[in-house]
């Protein structure tokens, strides 16, 4: 348990008391305070010493500045010398150099936590969203507020995890002990896009567990600004990104912090209508289809009434592939050759394959559906093995494994994927349960 940050707080308090009563003790009317100074710095000695032993044990298994860490360490140290002394030996001189000691130290304390331009830093500087994001630079006003809210606590100028700094532009392009972790051009390749992905429980998943998480959204920015060669000085309007992206990049600076954009399975083009005929077709063999708006030509199509659908069905679906957005096939019992056709709905956002009997072997036809961000296999009997094959579907965001029996650790790494294997659990509240007496029964 790291107690150091409990521990330090104690002497400093302690001591800077200890320190103001013996000089106005020296006053007439403020005399009967010098009794509580044996008191004061003993106490204050011991917690001293305490953070001085907590200290060295939290600076064994962390990161940091090694000039800062050294006048940190050491000042710390002649705080806690010059406190036990002032316990034994009351001088003036001595408490005053206690508490030079004691300021300084705390104020590379500070330094380490903080950074060091901590003292001059104006508040927000630096993580403060664009009111512009046309006019915005990607990096200076995108890409370092999202690492300096979610990384540089670890990765900045006091605290280096793994050698490496993600505060500023060249530290981000050199890396870390273990080899670079941004390579410009290559977002699938970067180390740091790879751990961000990794299930929260993986032991090399970033931010580490207590930190907050960067949302699919920072996510998917930090991609693109990858992807362009990690421009420095370039503007979002001169990058031109894809309406997708620059549709994210407005949700996530006039959002700010309080909610994270929300990335819509709608594609903004409208496709021609489908056949009215064969819509009708499709209803009339029980088929659920309808429209995923009132304006919208993309459709939605539920098989869940049909146990046992025909190879029939599945022909007619695959003539309105080009409309066909969302589909429904949970709780079916789908044929080989019906499986084999899932390869021609190409334009699929999401797909609910819920309690089928798919098997890890027709996992493969999944991979054309280039699209697909919205998986569900729960109550399948699917397999790791079987997730591997989904690798390829760069633009999957969700994937749902509840009773599947599938370890999280065997989960791939897919960037931008969250893995749900559910199994959420309520609190029993005492209000749930009311016990009955002899007389009330």
């Amino acid at each position: 348990m790291n107690l150091h940050p409990l521990l330090v707080h104690l002497p400093i308090g302690t001591l800077l008391l200890a320190v103001l009563f013996q000089y106005i003790s020296e006053i007439e009317r403020y005399r009967l305070l010098k009794p509580a100074l044996p008191w004061l710095f003993g106490t204050g000695a011991v917690s001293a010493i305490l953070s001085c032993a907590s200290g060295w044990w939290l600076a064994s298994g962390g990161d940091y500045d090694a000039d800062t860490l050294y006048w940190h360490r050491w000042l710390g140290i002649l705080t806690a010398i010059t406190a036990t002394g002032c316990f034994f030996f009351p001088f003036k001189s001595l408490s005053a150099l206690t508490a030079l000691a004691l300021v300084c130290a705390g104020h590379y304390g500070g330094a380490l936590t903080h950074g060091s331009d901590y003292l001059t830093l104006k508040p927000d500087a630096g993580t403060k969203r664009p009111a512009d994001p046309g006019q915005a630079e990607i990096y200076k006003d995108i890409a370092r507020v999202i690492l300096s809210e979610k990384c540089v606590s670890c990765h900045g100028s006091g605290k280096q995890k793994g050698g490496l700094r993600l505060d500023n532009p060249a530290d981000i392009l050199r890396g870390g002990d273990s080899g670079a972790v941004i390579l410009s051009g290559q977002p699938d390749q970067s180390e740091l896009i790879r751990r961000c992905y990794l299930p929260e429980g993986h032991e090399e998943h970033m931010p580490p567990k207590g930190k907050p998480a960067l949302t699919a959204a920072e996510l998917e920015i930090l991609q693109w600004w990858i992807s362009q060669g990690t421009p420095v000085n370039m503007k979002v309007q001169e990058a031109n990104p894809a309406p997708p992206i620059r549709k994210l990049i407005d949700q996530w600076c006039n959002n700010g912090r309080e909610k994270a954009p929300e990335i819509s399975i709608v594609p903004d083009e409208n496709p021609v209508a489908a056949s009215p005929g064969l819509i009708l077709r499709l209803k009339q063999a029980g088929v659920s289809v309808t429209p995923v708006s009132s304006a919208s030509h993309w459709l939605r199509v539920s098989l869940v009434n049909l146990p046992q659908p025909a190879d029939s069905v599945f022909i007619l679906l695959t003539e309105i592939s080009p409309q066909l957005l969302t589909l429904d096939l949970g709780r079916c019992s789908i044929s080989a050759s019906s499986f084999g056709m899932l390869n021609s709905f190409t334009q699929l956002t999401s797909l609910s394959l819920a309690g089928t009997n798919i098997t890890d072997g027709q996992m493969s036809v999944l991979s054309a559906m280039k699209q697909l961000r919205v998986l569900n296999l729960s109550g399948t009997s699917i397999s790791a093995a079987g997730l591997q094959k989904l690798t390829s579907l760069r633009n999957l965001r969700t994937v749902y494994l509840d009773r599947t029996g599938i370890n999280p650790a065997d989960w791939p790494a897919i960037p931008g994927a969250r893995f749900d294997s559910g199994g959420y659990e309520l609190p029993v509240l005492p209000s749930d349960t009311t016990r009955l007496t002899g007389a009330e029964k």
